[in-house]
């Protein structure tokens, strides 16, 4: 809605413009555009229907990609370490992990490059307080390097960036 009234504010201004310069051609030009772009959209009524229309639809079509690797156990490590870490911040409870990378990435000290741990990347789909399904961007989980081997505590240091609605489904 927001561009819908910046629309009808550069509308007012080209009109109040080509009134205050008509020799001016290109100003009743940009008059026409935002008028033709107004008209095409309809009432403000019209661009809410059409957005929750467009809304629906991506929920619909968004999809879990493909694994590039299928391990149930490497899978609850994944929902595990969202319920600990980023559930409150979510408001759900993960309920799938999808892994997104073949293996582990290799993490190490950037000046002496000794092994200070390893990373891996899934996406996670989870059940959200208000009873509908997300599906999340890249999360990663890390788990340390302890002297000779990877602890079997999987940490979430990374932020997820946003989700999106899906069909439970």
């Amino acid at each position: 809605s927001v561009q819908y009234y910046e629309l009808l504010f550069t509308q007012a201004y080209w009109d109040a413009a080509q009134k205050v310069y008509p020799e001016e051609a290109d100003f009743k030009k940009a008059y026409g555009i935002a008028t033709k772009l107004l008209d095409g959209l309809g009432t403000l009524d019209d661009v809410y229907k059409l957005a929750a229309k467009s809304k629906q639809q991506k929920i619909n079509d968004t999809r879990l990609p493909a694994a590039a690797v299928k391990d149930a156990a490497l899978e609850k490590m994944f929902v595990d370490a969202f319920n600990k870490y980023q559930s409150e911040g979510f408001k759900g409870t993960a309920i799938k992990a999808v892994v997104m990378s073949e293996d582990w990435s290799i993490l190490r000290h950037e000046i002496t490059g000794i092994v200070t741990g390893r990373a891996r990347r899934a996406v996670i789909v989870y059940k959200g307080a208000d009873g509908k399904c997300y599906l999340t961007g890249n999360f990663f989980i890390h788990q340390e390097y302890v002297g000779n081997s990877f602890s079997n505590a999987a940490t979430s240091p990374y932020m997820i960036i946003g989700s999106q609605e899906m069909l439970c489904e």
